[in-house]
């Protein structure tokens, strides 16, 4: 009886985590960048990139699909969707000097956005289409 007990719980706990894990991770949008960027204090290279929304609401995860290479990014704040898209997502890079910094992520399904960073210097948008 213990054992088929433990057994039911040991496969409810998979199942239960399983569920949990499809519900929380959630890709938003994909996009090629041709350029290296800097994302906090981390340099990712050239590549295509995935942004996915993690079970913390304040938090995505930026990931490279060729290496697998990954790195969660905080979210400033929130940014409400103004306009009537084109249902495509955007990434917006500030530009200061040679360097490229990711600071907004706009997901491809007319969710509002998210500023991930804020630039105090000088600079100029890039803004990128995402699939």
């Amino acid at each position: 009886m213990k054992i088929r007990m433990s057994a039911a719980v040991c496969f409810l706990s998979i199942f239960a985590v399983t569920v949990a894990y499809g519900q929380i991770s959630k890709m938003m949008g994909r996009v090629d960048v041709e350029h290296k960027f800097m994302v906090k204090e981390k340099e990712m290279p050239a590549g295509t990139y995935e942004f996915v929304r993690t079970a913390e609401q304040y938090r995505l995860l930026i990931r490279n699909r060729a290496t697998g290479a990954a790195t969660y990014v905080n979210v400033v704040e929130r940014l409400a969707r103004t306009d009537s898209s084109d249902g495509k997502g955007r990434v917006v890079f500030n530009s200061v000097g040679d360097e490229k910094i990711l600071s907004e992520f706009w997901p491809s399904n007319n969710e509002d956005g998210y500023l991930l960073q804020v630039t105090k210097k000088e600079h100029k948008h890039e803004v990128l289409k995402a699939e």
